[in-house]
């Protein structure tokens, strides 16, 4: 579509998935993305040679789904928590409190949506997303105190 109005450069601006998607354009494209903006998500992370070897081998994408039809949420997050911690440590869960909203703002979304994101957030980490030479601004609200809004420029 870019092509086609002969936009050459360009900031692209996602929230949630769109976010995702974005990080997704600027990596197949970096010579063409003036910045980024996130927000509401994740940014892209290269994953190390034990995550790679969980999320293709030990826990791919059709058996977290399987799972996640079988176990209550409750169970499942737990079991997401107990894979996290175990690939990451406990600074990417964050603290108790972290944890806590995190369970408490899950617990708000319907089942059918949760699987969605969680396929979603499966696939976005495997991908090899290049680095590129543009700004990133990273905006995060938190769901339970909307009041805590954080910015990061990457």
């Amino acid at each position: 579509m870019l092509n086609d109005l002969n936009i050459h450069q360009f900031t692209i601006i996602g929230l949630s998935l769109g976010a995702m998607i974005a990080q997704c354009v600027a990596s197949k494209s970096p010579h063409r993305v003036e910045g980024i903006v996130l927000v509401g998500s994740s940014a892209s992370m290269r994953l190390s040679l034990l995550e790679k070897t969980i999320t293709a081998v030990l826990f791919p994408k059709w058996l977290a789904m399987w799972l996640f039809g079988k176990l209550t949420i409750k169970q499942f997050l737990k079991l997401s928590f107990m894979m996290t911690w175990f690939m990451r440590g406990n600074k990417w869960l964050g603290g108790p409190d972290t944890r806590q909203i995190i369970r408490e703002s899950i617990q708000m979304i319907q089942r059918s949506e949760i699987k969605k994101i969680y396929a979603a957030v499966h696939t976005f980490r495997k991908q090899n997303l290049k680095p590129g030479r543009y700004p990133v601004m990273l905006i995060m609200a938190n769901t339970i105190r909307p009041s805590f809004i954080t910015i990061l420029f990457i």
